[in-house]
């Protein structure tokens, strides 16, 4: 099925997002490794796979991965 004839709550950005994702993530939490970043992001990422509205999945992890990584780094 073409994009333009999924639903718009069906269409997941994630994985084009992710490296801006964890390039961002990256730079504002400098004390935590890349690597670690990028786990965390990948870890978030997994846990909303079956989101019924993936359209914001990408803003989802982020947030989420940022308050783990704020834990992380204080």
């Amino acid at each position: 099925m073409p994009e333009s004839d999924v639903p718009r709550e069906e269409i997941d950005t994630f994985q084009a997002e992710r490296p801006r994702l964890v390039d961002r993530l990256a730079e504002r939490f400098p004390d935590v490794d890349s690597v670690v970043v990028a786990e965390v992001v990948d870890r978030t990422a997994k846990a909303t796979e079956n989101a019924k509205i993936r359209s914001f999945r990408a803003v989802l992890v982020e947030h989420a991965a940022r308050d783990e990584l704020a834990r992380l780094s204080a």
